[in-house]
């Protein structure tokens, strides 16, 4: 199936505004907590950034009970066919995709991983395979049950050991065009 271009042209975007409490979300390194004023004010740039670059963005209002939840792209995987409600390994983090179930399902089919643990943050999607890096947040069991739906539209999935001291695969790495991975030396 050609999928050119697939990992980085897009035409939407979903963000959720901060909530009051966004300072308690998970960190990998305690660097003091964020100024909410201008942790906003960076959020409205990214917002408006997005609405420049010209894609349609839905913005949701704030969860209080979920302090990560700003992080939209950690509790779903959404690809051109398909939204896929995932299963971050946070505790903190259980049950926020519910949240994101509504507005992905007027745009995509909505499938709900039901086994293991995969957070959106580990998950890089290139033009030919989607790549999930195992962390303290993703395990073999939620990479084995994404890879049973991703089966379902063709998609070839890898998964990848992650050195220690990185939160997330894409902690350490980005795709530059749809076969090109920037990343840290400890990734290569």
């Amino acid at each position: 199936m050609n999928r050119a271009g697939m990992s980085y042209s897009f035409s939407h975007a979903i963000v959720r505004d901060p909530a009051d409490n966004v300072a308690d979300g998970l960190r990998a390194v305690d660097t003091g907590d964020p100024e909410i004023n201008r942790f906003r004010a960076e959020h409205d740039q990214y917002y408006r950034a997005l609405a420049d670059a010209g894609l349609d963005v839905i913005r949701l209002p704030p969860l209080d009970s979920f302090p990560d939840s700003v992080f939209v792209e950690d509790p779903a995987l959404v690809l051109p066919e398909v939204a896929i409600l995932l299963r971050p390994g946070a505790p903190s983090r259980a049950g926020e995709g519910e949240h994101l179930a509504a507005v992905l399902r007027e745009h995509r089919p909505l499938v709900r991983l039901t086994e293991g643990h995969v957070d959106g943050g580990d998950i890089l999607v290139t033009d030919r395979e989607v790549i999930v890096g195992l962390s303290a947040r993703t395990d073999r069991a939620g990479f084995e049950a994404l890879r049973r739906v991703l089966d379902n539209w063709d998609y070839a999935a890898r998964c990848v050991s992650m050195p220690d001291g990185l939160l997330h695969l894409k902690t350490g790495c980005s795709l530059l065009d749809g076969e090109t991975v920037l990343a840290v030396n400890a990734l290569v």
